[in-house]
């Protein structure tokens, strides 16, 4: 296994954080105050773990994992519909400040227009962050993206374009709305969508560095497969706390593994079983927007994605031992991996830029 490349954001002081945090009235009650020197997993790289290198790391686990999959009630308005405007009834409009973030119950709300970029440290190796990129579909007309250019050559987080919130996040539901990358067949990019902090340290003095992470990665030659992992230690590719999971939402397969496995194999039918609930024939339009993420407590991480209008559950995992317990930032990254991950063939640098598209994104505590 090759060296796990540095992250790309220099992470702010815990103290500093929390400042943040009191800004946009999100609850600092965990946490520490240690400048962190991020050692983990980083950049939401489930897929080919840690490091991104290994295309079939997916450690996937039905041990400890008591709850999955199903359609909810509806929360929200139409997704998968390129002229949505995807944003639940009662969300606050963002009147275009930056000042706008902080709702009356504590949580969030960024538009991403061009004022909300001192909000969030950017990362653009190869590539930029644009903030109040106009656009149509946008629900205020308004949208970052994040571009990497053509032959990217970087393997690894090390090459991505990456945002991520200056304000800590503790337990609460994070969502937002997507417009993922897209590719040719032979090349490969990764829409990281993540909640994350490592800051080198066993805090809990299990012996396993600590390393909260709730990730969604969607590769852009794979768009059907929704890649979801949740992290709470990892010191190697041999010692770490980890669950993930894999839905084709086109076919309805869920692949199955083992609790901190780094990787196995998806072409192995004993890996996978098909649940009807998950089965969106359809599923996906490259032009449209897709509302998803994550309810976050404590022991508890429920995945979730809105599809005709309806938010679907995808996987509920029920593992205290497997899921965070200290505040993360909110990040959205596009990366190079090494490989295809859950096919084979040979990864190489995508002709065109490719942009990753974020709406807005929502944060609601509690």
């Amino acid at each position: 296994m090759q060296q796990r490349p540095t992250r790309v954001l220099a992470l702010i002081a815990l103290s500093s954080a929390f400042v943040a945090i009191g800004a946009w009235g999100c609850s600092a009650s965990d946490g520490g105050g240690d400048t962190p020197t991020d050692t983990g997993p980083s950049s939401g790289d489930t897929g080919g773990g840690p490091d991104g290198t290994s295309g079939d790391a997916r450690g996937d686990a039905a041990a400890s994992d008591t709850g999955d999959g199903g359609s909810t009630a509806d929360t929200g308005k139409g997704e998968g519909d390129a002229s949505s405007d995807a944003i639940g009834d009662g969300f606050p409009v963002d009147s275009g400040s930056s000042g706008d973030t902080a709702l009356a119950a504590g949580g969030m709300l960024v538009e991403f227009v061009k004022t909300d970029e001192p909000l969030f440290e950017l990362s653009s190796a190869h590539g930029s962050n644009t903030f109040g990129a106009a656009d149509s579909l946008a629900r205020d007309g308004n949208l970052a993206n994040l571009l990497v250019r053509s032959g990217l050559t970087t393997i690894g987080p090390a090459g991505a374009t990456e945002l991520g919130t200056k304000a800590y996040l503790s337990y609460g539901t994070t969502r937002f709305r997507v417009r993922l990358a897209t590719c040719g067949k032979t090349e490969e990019l990764v829409n990281g969508l993540f909640d994350y902090e490592n800051d080198g340290k066993d805090h809990d003095g299990d012996g396993l560095v600590d390393n909260p992470e709730i990730d969604i990665e969607i590769l852009c030659g794979q768009p059907t497969f929704l890649n979801l992992t949740s992290w709470s230690q990892y010191t190697d590719d041999t010692h770490m706390r980890k669950m993930s999971r894999i839905i084709d939402l086109e076919t309805g397969t869920v692949f199955i593994g083992k609790a901190d496995d780094y990787g196995y194999d998806t072409s192995d039918p004993a890996n996978a079983k098909v649940d009807p609930a998950m089965a969106h024939p359809g599923f996906y339009d490259p032009k449209a927007f897709y509302e998803m993420g994550w309810q976050w407590s404590p022991g508890v991480v429920r995945w979730f994605i809105v599809l005709g209008g309806k938010e679907l559950t995808l996987w509920t995992l029920k593992d205290a031992v497997r899921v965070p317990h200290s505040p993360m930032t909110m990040r959205f990254n596009l990366w190079h991996p090494s490989d295809h991950w859950n096919a084979s063939g040979t990864v190489v640098p995508a002709a065109k830029d490719a942009t990753l598209s974020v709406d807005w994104m929502r944060f609601d505590p509690g």
